[in-house]
């Protein structure tokens, strides 16, 4: 039995000398370095893969800031506490903002772009500085 055991094996070392011999007839030469004709880390003004015609007019690109959306206001209502002070109850908006929470009351400040209106049961209109547009928060 030692015999046969030794006869595939023979013709397996065979066979993977064979290949290798083949395979090493295929190795390229290493070539010398060359600088890379583009540098993936920098932008340039080349040449659109699209064509002059793909890219937009003057008065196209003049109208796309008018199309922006406004950003999301990262201020949200957690909640709204009232007090009773003498007759009146007063109300404070719970605001959590990307600086922290935020104890606001009618007319205060918020995170210096907001004014706070009217304080309802659970909601608090922020009217924003720049423009003057209002924005009601619900608690949820």
């Amino acid at each position: 039995m030692p015999t046969r055991a030794a006869a595939p094996a023979a013709g397996v070392v065979s066979d993977i000398e064979q290949q290798a011999a083949r395979l090493h007839v295929n190795v390229r030469q290493e070539m010398e370095y060359r600088e890379p004709s583009r540098n993936l880390f920098r932008f340039s003004a080349g040449a659109s893969a699209f064509g002059a015609s793909a890219r937009p007019s003057a008065r196209v690109r003049a109208a796309a800031p008018a199309t922006l959306l406004p950003e999301p206001v990262a201020i949200r209502l957690s909640g709204v506490a009232s007090e009773k002070v003498g007759e009146l109850e007063q109300r404070t908006a719970i605001l959590s903002t990307p600086g922290g929470v935020v104890l606001a009351h009618e007319g205060d400040d918020v995170a210096g772009h907001f004014k706070v209106g009217e304080i309802g049961e659970d909601t608090v209109d922020l009217i924003r500085l720049e423009d003057g547009i209002v924005l009601r928060l619900e608690a949820r």
